[in-house]
């Protein structure tokens, strides 16, 4: 139970407690004491329930406010350097931004792009278009996002089929890692990942690739348990600070499905409670000796 679920317990509770109290005060007045000590009883038990749930929400909450203050440290500089590509598959936006924010605080240099997925539909619901086309539109474009070119954009962002905010000069650049950001609000459904987003995904893992897909802890529609057929790594909190903390090491290669989902593995992957190793000391030069004049070499 998150913490929105705990404050909606809470709140539905206290209007029980509200009831009873009120419920007590006129059975006090009009019916015998048994029954009133039974909804006392009762009332009581249940002002103790709230009073312990509204402590485990508070509980809760500072352990967020401590890992949001540990992220910085735990995350900085693990991808130094990395170029990353950043693919909104859906439509959460603030999804989008938690992975680029932690991506930039992690020493890397993302390259953003939205693929949005009522454009896609509309493209794949076309009479003259089969679905075997669409797979291998994806395919294509899996090869030039990844090669970090930009001069074929312009062709897709008049179709709709391609969204960026990035200038055509400022992310060239071949990348080594993707970051699919999934999940979807209202009523698409989710036939349209195994002709866009697989050919995607078998594509880049073909060329090598790291690739990890994230959500948001609450999602109206998943992709993840569609993306997990292919291997990779998900995360389904990038909204929460365990899932920024999980996303470099699971892009520096540890599989599995992190997060606080019912199907999550584990929140955090392992690598993260591993000191990284301590440095090699470099050894001191060996001083040179200086021969003693008149006297001979050994």
């Amino acid at each position: 139970m998150n913490n929105t679920d705990l404050r909606y317990h809470v709140a539905s509770l206290s209007a029980i407690f509200l009831a009873l109290g009120i419920g007590i005060v006129i059975g006090t007045a009009f019916v015998g004491s048994p029954l009133v000590s039974r909804q006392t009883g009762m009332l009581h038990r249940l002002e103790t329930h709230v009073t312990e749930l509204r402590e485990e929400t508070r509980e809760r909450e500072r352990t967020e406010e401590a890992l949001v203050q540990l992220t910085p440290q735990a995350v900085r500089g693990t991808l130094r350097g990395k170029r990353v590509l950043v693919v909104q598959m859906g439509n959460y936006a603030d999804a989008t931004l938690s992975v680029t924010e932690t991506l930039t605080l992690a020493g890397a240099v993302p390259m953003t792009v939205r693929l949005p997925p009522d454009a896609w539909r509309t493209r794949l619901n076309m009479p003259d278009v089969a679905p075997e086309r669409i797979a291998d539109e994806a395919r294509k474009l899996a090869t030039r996002l990844a090669s970090g070119a930009t001069d074929f954009w312009s062709g897709y962002r008049e179709s709709g089929l391609l969204i960026t905010d990035n200038s055509e000069d400022s992310s060239a650049g071949a990348v080594g890692y993707v970051v699919l950001v999934g999940g979807e609000t209202g009523g698409g459904d989710t036939t349209l990942l195994a002709q866009r987003d697989i050919p995607l995904i078998e594509e880049w893992q073909s060329a090598g690739l790291t690739v990890v897909a994230v959500e948001p802890r609450k999602t109206e529609i998943s992709y993840l348990p569609t993306y997990r057929s292919k291997g990779i790594a998900t995360i389904d909190a990038i909204d929460r600070a365990a899932g920024k903390i999980a996303l470099p090491f699971a892009l520096q290669g540890e599989t599995g499905a992190f997060g606080y989902r019912t199907d999550a593995g584990q929140i955090l992957p392992v690598a993260v409670g591993v000191e990284p190793p301590p440095p090699v000391p470099t050894p001191k030069p060996i001083p040179k000796r200086v021969p003693t004049p008149g006297a001979s070499p050994p």
